[in-house]
């Protein structure tokens, strides 16, 4: 199966696995994709990485703290988008299996989640054993102009931040 979304989201399983070929149950592709239907759309994606500052006081001078890095803390990926269909989007259904089952296994022990944006690809990142995204935050919300539902998708790196970037073509 090719990819054909312009967001494909991910999830690894077994070892060697490519999102290029997991199954419909493994892959979901946003905006002009088939995988596994073409229900689910991206409105804005966010990325955020936050850094570590410890600060430290100096009361008796008259300047500013003293802010030392303590390096990367986190990098998360949200996508705020809406499912067409609902009763019958296989979208929210994968969505739903993803959530409920392990983020982390043995082979991919930091994060079985990858993310492709083929409109921005510099936070892209397919799992490792060395790093992986984590499903981490899914809401639904069923807004007044419902037959749609509204959704918000967050996933957090885990692993070596070279990571980050890192995806075959």
């Amino acid at each position: 199966m090719t990819a054909s979304g312009n967001t494909i989201l991910y999830r690894y399983s077994l070892a060697g696995d490519d999102y290029r070929a997991v199954g419909f149950t493994d892959k979901i592709e946003m905006d002009l994709g088939v995988i596994p239907d073409a229900t689910g759309h991206i409105k804005q994606s966010t990325w955020t990485g936050e850094v570590s500052l410890q600060e430290n006081p100096q009361p008796t001078q008259n300047k500013p703290h003293d802010v030392q890095d303590l390096g990367i803390s986190s990098f998360t990926v949200e996508l705020v988008g809406f499912i067409d269909s609902p009763p019958t989007s296989l979208v929210a259904t994968t969505l739903r299996t993803w959530f409920q089952e392990p983020k982390q296994n043995s082979n991919y022990p930091l994060g079985r989640f990858g993310i492709r944006t083929n409109d921005f690809p510099a936070f892209d990142s397919e799992p490792t054993t060395t790093y992986g995204y984590n499903l981490g935050h899914l809401q639904f919300v069923r807004p007044g102009d419902f037959p749609k539902i509204d959704l918000i998708i967050s996933f957090k790196f885990n692993g070596a931040i070279s990571g980050l970037g890192v995806q075959r073509t």
